[in-house]
């Protein structure tokens, strides 16, 4: 992995904080991470991924507890592994007015008071000795606005095995609005306008524009002396992220503590997001147990019951732990089962454990940490798929069980070694392995620098062998500036041809102003059977 790949990220960076953090799940677009509101994180600040296999991915924080808190990828669903490093971008939080009220530099000094002579002659226990502080309601608040506006554009050229071209172009919004009306709430939007240009040897090209609205919703309530929340819209539901995104309609009530029950209705939008309503419709119930004041230990279920073109497709029940009873330790856990009736082409009445991950991360310190993952996933039989009965028989036979080990340690001040290694077996028994060893040396040459020198091999379904990669990455304020070497000998399985490939990858992450940054990155993969090169240009405006 490539770890702490950047110390920060243009000017955002100069001017603002940052939390390492480690991935400890992923699920879809959820991404969850090992440090919460003890660190700082909030709601809406932005998380960079470092990726080994994608680069650096960006994310939201959407939802905080106190040493955990999910994220969504900026880019959907990702493969991305467990372990993978990154940081949390904490921007200069801005004090709450204080409604015209003196601040503690404003006040005068007072002189102090003599010492008391006699306890006071009445004194009633069951009050409070000072007046009680009050806070202001939430919709009493200002309205804030946060967010982003970016366009990104993607070129792709390949000249061999084939000559093509590719052009990807988006551009988006994702604001999110707090009390825009008098009654509070907040306004969520998401979206963005995707065109893309395929141009293939010996083929008519392809063009395509589509708008794309992954979120516009608007929530209310759920906040301190709120007990009741609720959203609409279209947005992945709150409560339980793994039941997807839909258009329609989740409440949850608070009872004891941080205890929760709930309920969601609404369609459910296809993976490219279109403007139009899915064909699939679901409602479900669910509830949450949270132990402690701190929700040390967490408990969910929820069941979710899916209708595809008005006939029967999915009854599912979903199970969740979460255990974090310090700033140390995280463990999570999920699993899916599904209920099948004899209306199924495939698979058998009664239940079938379709999805199950557990997770675990214990930091010793902030430069010391090991984890552990296990999942196991099978494909579950939906009519929304609309599977031939061929393709079906051959598809829901299909299943993975993965389990994996990840650790960080900071040796020095300036030495960091990290690694990860994972397993995989299959529905035949077929076995597969990866794993990574990288070695960084931190502010060695330069101040906010790093270089690094990563081993890895990969034991695949089609192909295997060893690679190694370089790094070298430096923050100049603004700039930050990454360049990383790449070569590797795979063998494939099939033919047994053994083939060399190599990349390089430059990239420059600056700031134009104090909102406004700039991303431009340049890729070239070369070797035998490869030849390709990439450029990226980024432009976002913060507000």
């Amino acid at each position: 992995m490539i770890g702490t790949l950047l110390l920060c990220t243009g000017l955002a960076c100069a001017a603002q904080q940052s939390v390492t953090v480690r991935v400890t799940a992923v699920s879809g677009e959820s991404v969850y991470l090992d440090q919460g509101r003890d660190a700082g994180l909030q709601p809406g600040d932005r998380v960079l991924l470092y990726s080994s296999e994608h680069g650096i991915l960006t994310a939201t924080v959407q939802v905080v507890s106190r040493s955990s808190a999910r994220c969504t990828l900026d880019t959907g669903p990702m493969a991305l592994d467990v372990g993978t490093g990154g940081e949390v971008l904490l921007p200069p939080r801005q004090p709450e007015p204080n409604d015209g009220r003196l601040t503690q530099e404003e006040r005068p000094t007072l002189p102090e008071h003599p010492p008391w002579t006699a306890p006071p002659e009445e004194w009633d226990r069951e009050n409070p000795l000072l007046a009680p502080a009050f806070s202001r309601r939430p919709e009493e608040r200002p309205t804030q606005v946060n967010g982003r506006a970016y366009v990104r554009t993607v070129y792709t050229r390949t000249q061999e095995p084939n000559d093509n071209e590719y052009v990807q172009a988006r551009g988006g919004t994702d604001l999110t609005v707090v009390n825009p009306v008098p009654w509070g709430g907040t306004l969520h939007l998401r979206s963005e306008l995707l065109y893309e240009q395929a141009d293939v040897e010996d083929a008519e090209g392809d063009r395509e524009t589509s708008p794309r609205l992954d979120r516009l919703s608007y929530a209310w309530g759920g906040l301190r002396g709120q007990p009741f929340r609720a959203e609409f819209g279209r947005f992945l539901q709150h409560e339980f992220p793994e039941l997807g995104v839909i258009d329609g309609v989740e409440a949850a009530a608070r009872l004891i503590g941080a205890s929760k029950v709930g309920m969601s209705l609404g369609a459910m939008p296809d993976v490219t997001r279109s403007l139009e309503l899915g064909e699939t419709a679901q409602s479900s119930l669910f509830g949450r147990y949270a132990v402690g004041k701190d929700e040390d230990l967490t408990l969910g279920l929820a069941y979710q019951k899916t209708w595809f073109d008005g006939d029967r497709d999915r009854d599912l029940l979903l199970g969740i732990v979460s255990f974090t009873p310090s700033t140390s330790l995280f463990v999570r856990g999920s699993a899916w089962l599904d209920y099948y009736t004899s209306s199924e082409q495939e698979k058998p009445s009664g239940f079938e454990l379709t999805e199950a991950h557990l997770q675990g991360l214990y930091r010793f310190d902030p430069q010391h940490g090991i984890g552990a993952n296990i999942s196991r996933i099978r494909r579950p039989e939906l009519l929304s798929d609309e599977l031939s009965l061929s393709v079906a028989e051959e598809l829901l036979e299909l299943g993975t069980f993965r389990y994996g080990l990840f650790t960080w340690q900071q040796l020095s001040d300036r030495v960091l070694v990290d690694g990860r290694i994972n397993q995989w077996i299959d529905q035949d028994d077929e076995r597969g392995t990866n794993g990574e060893v990288r070695l960084a040396l931190q502010n060695l040459l330069f101040s906010r620098s790093e270089i690094a020198l990563a081993a890895y091999y990969t034991d695949g379904a089609f192909n295997s062998g060893p690679g190694v990669r370089f790094s070298v990455s430096r923050f100049l304020p603004p700039v930050s500036f990454t360049f990383w070497y790449d070569v590797a000998r795979y063998e494939s399985t099939s033919s047994q041809d053994a083939l060399t490939q190599q990349s390089l990858h430059v990239s420059l992450d600056g700031a134009l102003s104090s909102t406004w940054t700039v991303f431009l990155s340049g890729d070239y993969q070369f070797g035998d059977d490869q030849d390709s090169s990439t450029w990226t240009l980024s432009v976002q405006k913060r507000i």
